[in-house]
């Protein structure tokens, strides 16, 4: 989650972290058969690693999204007036 944390809005992608994830699958699937089990066990680590990287991406992006929704709110015309009336009465 520091990891996400770190990085602005657009720079945040879901799916290069699901991508990572299927190569790292991808990779301890072919190891294993192989037989090399430390290649497979390490490959495995790092397709768990993205996966939750992928879903704190996720849960950072669609927070960012609610309050830019919330946020939008404050654009309209009537809300805007609305804040400033309430400036002017003491």
């Amino acid at each position: 989650e520091r990891k996400i944390a770190q990085l602005s809005y657009r720079e945040i992608n879901t799916n290069r972290y699901r991508a990572a994830e299927l190569r790292a699958a991808q990779e301890a699937a072919r190891m294993m058969a192989e037989g090399n089990v430390q290649g497979a066990a390490d490959a495995k680590m790092r397709q768990l690693m993205n996966h939750y990287l992928a879903r704190a991406a996720l849960d950072a992006r669609n927070s960012i999204e609610k309050i830019q929704g919330e946020m939008a709110r404050y654009n309209k015309k009537s809300i805007q007036e609305a804040i400033a009336k309430a400036e002017e009465q003491p």
